[in-house]
């Protein structure tokens, strides 16, 4: 449930999203900018990312329906994967509760060595 901030690896998804302005270049290796997400899913969790929608441990994620075209339509790239264990070094990063965030759903799993930092929020009264 964390929120973390990683770089993205220098697979063609991210270049292409880079090329299509989804992230800005950036300090990360293959001058990409950090991204910031929530951790869904993590060691030992099952995974599931279908066309109807993300279920982590048999279980649906609101909001989590990937889309099929951006809002320029163009198709969004494709991550599907059925009833997946999750290994030791691997993680689904995901946009709270945001149905157009890009994320796991279209470029998949990010290793645990992408995490630059945990974000922790700061709440003023």
């Amino acid at each position: 449930g964390d929120y973390v901030m990683f770089c993205p690896p220098g697979e063609d998804v991210f270049v292409e999203a880079r090329k299509r302005g989804y992230l800005s270049p950036g300090q990360c290796d293959g001058n990409f900018s950090q991204m910031m997400k929530k951790i869904l899913a993590a060691k030992n969790d099952r995974v599931s990312v279908t066309k109807n929608g993300v279920y982590i441990n048999s279980k649906l994620i609101p909001f989590s329906k990937p889309i099929a075209k951006d809002g320029t339509n163009r198709p969004m790239p494709v991550f599907r994967v059925e009833d997946y264990q999750l290994k030791d070094d691997e993680l689904l990063l995901m946009g709270e509760d945001n149905p157009i965030s890009w994320d796991g759903r279209y470029y998949g799993l990010v290793k645990v060595t992408q995490i630059r930092t945990v974000v922790y929020p700061v709440y003023i009264y």
